[in-house]
């Protein structure tokens, strides 16, 4: 809603910048364990998804929310979802309740490794349920976006 600017980091943070570049949010733990590899915005910018190496793509609610103290809370977990290999991307899909994550091993290990080991597929994902409800396996390298 152009009141914030949201990053993710190399080591697993996320934080909210106001308009001015000056840090308004810090969130207090990391986001993830890994390297954040993608964070995609909502078309309403009230929440994002941001996919990770270390094989999770998560919802956060960019806030204000509150917390169980009643007090104003950003950057909030929404939901989860776990994969098998590490991921490069994950994005939401506009009008429907889908999520789209996509990775695999990396890519200078490709030449040694099945299509079927590297973990090379893309798999939906219900974004209210959390369940996996598509893949589509059969490349030879991994999805990067």
């Amino acid at each position: 809603m152009d009141q914030f600017i949201v990053s993710g980091h190399v080591d697993g943070t996320i934080n909210l910048w106001d308009m001015d570049g000056e840090l308004f949010w810090e969130k207090e733990e990391k986001a993830h364990q890994a390297e954040i590899t993608d964070l995609q915005i909502a078309e309403d910018s009230s929440y994002f998804i941001t996919s990770s190496k270390d094989k999770q793509a998560k919802i956060w609610s960019v806030g204000p929310d509150k917390d169980s103290n009643g007090e104003e809370a950003y950057l909030t977990l929404i939901k989860t979802f776990l994969n098998e290999p590490p991921l490069n991307s994950a994005a939401l899909i506009p009008g429907k309740p889908y999520v789209l994550c996509g990775g695999g091993q990396d890519a200078m290990a490709v030449t040694t490794t099945s299509a079927r080991q590297g973990n090379f597929e893309v798999r939906f994902w219900h974004r209210i349920f959390e369940e996996e409800v598509a893949r589509v396996k059969g490349g030879f390298g991994p999805c990067n976006t």
